[in-house]
């Protein structure tokens, strides 16, 4: 099994402006497949020995070409990886989709861990879900706004705080005594 990266268009010399489309192939065992992937590069900066940047290529920055053979090789990698022995063109597709689109291939349980729900929003949770008399509720809401002008006092007086946001598991009792 060998997967390499290549390109399939070519440029004129001195053309810096067209972008070629870089493939990723698969051999295995007399299978050959190759797919297409969203990056791109220049034609005439594209080293077939390296699957990347040339060295010489002076008009492109040394962070882009060190971000395009890093993905290159991640991609590369995440194949290598992942191989089994039924791979197809559509399996070999999907792991390049995955490498480009992460988040279309996460469970629920994936993306509701990442989106972890703000204080207030627990605090509105809570009110609609336990039985509360009136009165309490407000009571409830008292400390929320209070809780939410803390949140914009530090983003305006503390240095480096710009985004703070109260967190419910990292609320301390230093938090508390500086509210």
């Amino acid at each position: 099994m060998k997967v390499s990266a290549f390109l399939r268009k070519t440029a004129k010399k001195n053309d810096t402006d067209s972008q070629a489309t870089i493939y990723f192939r698969l051999r295995d065992n007399g299978k050959d497949y190759k797919v297409a992937s969203e990056l791109t590069i220049n034609p005439n900066h594209w080293s077939p020995e390296k699957q990347g940047y040339k060295d010489r290529v002076a008009l492109i920055s040394d962070e882009k070409k060190i971000k395009l053979n890093d993905e290159i090789q991640t991609v590369i990698s995440l194949i290598t990886n992942n191989y089994n022995e039924n791979v197809d063109a559509e399996w070999l597709d999907e792991m390049i989709d995955r490498y480009h689109h992460p988040n279309k291939y996460k469970t629920e349980e994936q993306i509701a861990l990442e989106s972890k729900p703000t204080f207030q929003q627990l605090l509105d949770e809570f009110l609609i879900k336990h039985k509360l008399s009136e009165v309490r509720k407000k009571n409830f809401k008292v400390i929320c706004r209070a809780m939410m002008r803390y949140e914009l006092f530090v983003r305006a007086t503390k240095r480096g705080q710009k985004a703070f946001a109260l967190d419910i598991d990292a609320v301390t009792s230093d938090t508390l005594h500086d509210m």
